[in-house]
This record gives C-alpha cells, structure tokens and sequence, in this order.
C-alpha cells in the first residue's frame, strides 16, 4: 500500500511540476503562430524534455521531503530551489554534450525556463508537504 501511495504522490508532484512548464512554451507557441493546430505541432518536440526534467525533480523532490517529514517551509524551499536550478543545469549539460552557436539557444532556454520550473516545483513541494503531512 505504501508503494502505490508513494507512485501516486509522483504522479501527482510531477504533475504539478509540469503544468507552469507547459502553459509557457505553449503560450509562446500560440503568440508566435496564432493557429491552434501549428502551435501543437510546433510545441510537442520541445514537450519531452521538460517532462523528463520534471519527472527528474519530482523524484528528487520525494526522497528530499522522506528525509525532511512534514516540514512545509524546506518542503517548498526544496522544490523551488531544484526546479530553478534544474533547468539551467540541463542546458549546461546539453551545451557540453553538443557544443556549437545553435545549442547556446538550448542554454538560454534553459535559463528562462528556470521561473516557470520554480513556480512547479514549488507547487510540487506543497504537494508533498500536504501528502506527507496527511491533509489529503
């Protein structure tokens, strides 16, 4: 029972996790083409990243807050702190693996999506916060 509350509990964080990263490229995507159709298919390569990333910070996010217990102000700290830093690491990384002038766009996303991942992993940390502290 308790694995099938902690797959839950990611379920949900990562959930969380991603929808601030979503809604941003998506809104960009819409601004930029103004057709629903085109901003779809131009959005979805871009998706799978940051869902890993998410999934990734979710995961730290949960051993994190297993270490800590019901403590609500490191369980946000956690998850704000992993998910701006998270973003901009992962650029670094893809930077190193494929140097070149058309991946520093990659590290510059990487930066901006550092506040649309702060404001998820916050969320998620609330998430988890509320979870473990049995107030859902």
């Amino acid at each position: 029972m308790e694995f099938r509350n902690a797959v839950m509990r990611f379920t949900k964080s990562t959930t969380l996790w991603t929808i601030p990263l979503l809604l941003f490229p998506f809104a960009i995507s819409l601004l930029r083409n103004r057709l629903l159709g085109e901003a779809l298919s131009s959005a979805v390569p871009s998706l799978v990243p940051l869902l890993l990333i998410a999934a990734t910070g979710s995961l730290l996010l949960s051993f994190m807050t297993r270490k800590l217990g019901p403590n609500k102000l490191a369980s946000l700290f956690w998850g704000f702190l992993l998910g701006l830093v998270l973003r901009p690491i992962a650029g670094i990384l893809w930077y190193e693996v494929h140097p070149g002038f058309e991946e520093s766009a990659i590290l510059a996303w990487g930066v901006i999506m550092a506040v649309p991942g702060a404001i998820g992993g916050t969320l998620a940390g609330w998430f988890q916060w509320r979870a473990r502290s049995g107030q859902l």
